[in-house]
């Protein structure tokens, strides 16, 4: 199923609705049978977010506006400009780069710098060129600036860049650059040295080496292995990755005795601790940095050493060399950030070369397989899941949409092409990659619905199991009702079927029903739910009796009524509790409606039009309640005119666009 929105910037989901915003505005969907509830139209748009007091919409050009939250109908006329340069609360700019919300937060950048809205009056600031895409945590708010991502606790006030937390490709070491054993502050050590022009400073003095002396050596012989190389911060910290340089050389065989097998310790005050330990390190060369090693630490230490149990094989010198030693307090990005999400347990930030997800609280960070270009990424529901949904632009056959195992970092799914915008459901059985609507493997729109209370005694049973990735294998449907199978009518649909059954008084209570499928992988789809229907008693008075409708000839022969109750046929209706009374009598004052002094018959019909009328007037600007006129050749009667209660988009092949329509229209009585 294609969605009404292209140009995708950002979707979202709040209180059973889902919110896709695209260059031309907004579009609300409802996220059981995804019928478009409501869409607001707004040029310029950059991105959207929506939160507890309302629709966002970023512009590139005019700041924000806000819209309600769309549960009823509302459109593009409600819209109102909240935030600008002009506004009060102001925004530092009115060419907005990204925006997004939880709770009652909301996060702004634009051209000048980054907005933090705690409310609708309230806005704190921070000025910087350069910004980029955002994201609102339950604690913290992130944002892009140049290369970097910035992070910090939800501002009280307006805040500098002294304030943040920097995430970047390549973080500042936590040392300063030392100038001697204790200068400027912290306290370089050694477990031994081979002379004073090579001390445990040099080291940690972060100059780029341009000659062999600029390095520590240990001392030689004995001295070689174990030895260490410390710094002492004034207070703790916590140092969450590390790397070291090799000594500046001539490429000859003594450049080569740097430490080949090593561990990172912290000092608890009464023993070390190791955090992170490396075996069988080779192949660097002279003044070269090897990778920067991840800690899973989550303590202070003031003390941290290098501990060097063996040099590299390729070394011949009678000593260890270690150019430069740097410890990080933030983990590095994997490139430079394009895209960031927030979420209770992780941020996640995608760049070009793939994703790294960082904890939310002490930053400690597993970097996942690089997968392409990534624009979007969305945290599975539960985060405890360990999925994540992102898109690229330039992944497998030129981009892709997955879903991501986190722990293996594994695609369980991938789609190909570009993908812009991606967005779950809570139980991932439907997804969106970019304007595309993928609905796995599930049993939907099941009449009666679970649990439902007194449900008419001769029912009629309606759902539908779709897969628009795999389709529904063939003959693979089977219906039971109570643990007995039965034969429904199952009609074929765009990516599976509908299943029809018409049931009656004779099951016991509940009525349980189980519709399996299996997917064109072989996959099984199931879904099991019952209702209670309602004990009836035949009401034989000559007041209209509630709730029924009549919708053909009273003169019922054998067969045409549903059921006989007391002698008497009845029809029963899947909408309505109460039966039709078949009594002559009654049949003209049954389930009338007075509309301008005529009486008229309801009935509900599912009409199939095209996208324009004869007049050539949208369809797509129908909206629930408005009135309109079909053809005999659509109702197979007189023209009528009708309410419209529904709209659905759906594409095919053949037909192209095509709108279904759920309709009520009155017929007169005779």
């Amino acid at each position: 199923m294609q969605l009404e929105s292209n140009n995708i910037k950002k979707i979202q989901h709040l209180s059973g609705l889902v919110y896709i915003f695209s260059a031309g505005g907004v579009d609300v969907y409802r996220l059981t049978d995804w019928t478009r509830q409501c869409w607001a139209a707004l040029a310029n748009i950059i991105s959207g977010t929506v939160n507890d007091n309302g629709i966002y919409l970023a512009t590139s050009d005019r700041g924000v506006y806000r819209l309600i939250h769309g549960h009823n109908g509302e459109s593009s006329h409600l819209l109102t400009r909240t935030y600008g340069v002009d506004t009060t609360p102001s925004l530092l700019a009115n060419s907005c780069q990204c925006i997004d919300g939880a709770g009652t937060n909301l996060l702004i950048t634009t051209t000048a710098g980054v907005n933090f809205l705690p409310s609708i009056s309230k806005s704190y600031a921070y000025e910087a060129d350069l910004c980029g895409d955002c994201s609102v945590g339950p604690e913290k708010i992130a944002y892009i600036v140049d290369t970097n991502v910035h992070v910090i606790a939800h501002p009280v006030a307006n805040w500098v860049a002294a304030d943040v937390e920097v995430l970047s490709v390549e973080p500042d070491p936590a040392t300063p650059a030392m100038t001697g054993d204790t200068t400027p502050s912290g306290t370089a050590s050694a477990s031994s040295v081979l002379d004073t022009g090579y001390l445990a400073y040099e080291a940690f003095d972060q100059v780029v080496a341009v000659d062999y002396t600029n390095c520590w050596i240990s001392g030689t012989g004995i001295d070689k292995v174990p030895s260490w190389l410390q710094y002492e911060f004034p207070v703790s910290v916590k140092i969450m990755a590390y790397r070291f340089r090799t000594r500046f050389g001539i490429d000859d065989e003594y450049t080569y005795t740097y430490p080949a097998n090593f561990e990172l310790q912290g000092w608890t005050g009464t023993e070390w601790d190791t955090l992170h330990s490396y075996t069988g390190l080779t192949g660097l060369g002279p003044n070269e940095d090897t990778e920067i090693f991840l800690i899973n630490n989550s303590d202070y230490y003031t003390k941290y050493r290098l501990y060097i149990t063996a040099v590299t094989a390729a070394g011949a010198g009678d000593f260890v060399c270690v150019g430069e030693l740097e410890l990080f307090t933030m983990p590095p990005l994997l490139d430079e950030p394009n895209v960031i999400n927030y979420e209770t347990e992780n941020m996640f930030v995608g760049s070009n070369s793939g994703i790294t997800v960082y904890d939310a609280n002490d930053y400690r960070t597993d970097i996942i397989t690089p997968l392409g270009s990534v624009l979007d990424i969305k945290s599975l529901y539960p985060t405890s899941s360990g999925l994540l949904a992102y898109g690229t632009s330039n992944g497998a056959a030129g981009g892709r949409f997955g879903i991501l195992d986190l722990a293996t970092s594994t695609n369980l799914v991938t789609e190909s092409g570009d993908t812009l915008a991606v967005y779950t459901s809570e139980d991932s059985n439907s997804a969106i990659a970019d304007d595309t609507l993928l609905q796995y493997g599930a049993v939907r729109d099941i009449v009666p619905a679970a649990g439902a209370i007194g449900v008419s005694r001769c029912w009629t049973l309606y759902a539908v199991v779709t897969d628009t990735v795999n389709g529904i294998a063939t003959d693979s449907v089977v219906l039971k009702i109570n643990g007995t199978t039965v034969s429904p009518t199952v009609t074929a649909i765009t990516d599976g079927y509908r299943v029809d059954y018409s049931g009656s008084s004779s099951y016991t209570q509940p009525v349980t029903a189980l519709l399996t499928a299996t997917d064109g992988d072989s996959n099984p789809i199931s879904r099991s739910w019952s209702w209670q229907t309602e004990a009836v008693t035949v009401q034989d008075t000559s007041a209209a009796p509630p709730n029924v409708v009549c919708i053909r000839d009273l003169s019922l022969a054998a067969g045409e009524y549903d059921e006989l109750v007391d002698s008497v046929g009845v029809i029963w209706l899947p909408d309505h509790v109460s039966p039709l009374i078949v009594t002559e009598a009654q049949a003209s004052e049954v389930g009338r409606v007075l509309i301008d002094g005529v009486t008229y018959h309801r009935h509900l019909r599912s009409i199939d039009v095209a996208a324009t009328d004869a007049d050539d007037n949208d369809t797509a600007d129908l909206q629930e309640g408005n009135i309109i006129t079909l053809s005999c050749a659509a109702l197979s009667m007189t023209s009528q005119k009708c309410e419209v209660l529904a709209i659905q988009r759906r594409f095919n092949d053949a037909d192209g666009e095509r709108f279904v329509l759920t309709v009520a229209y009155y017929e007169a009585v005779a």
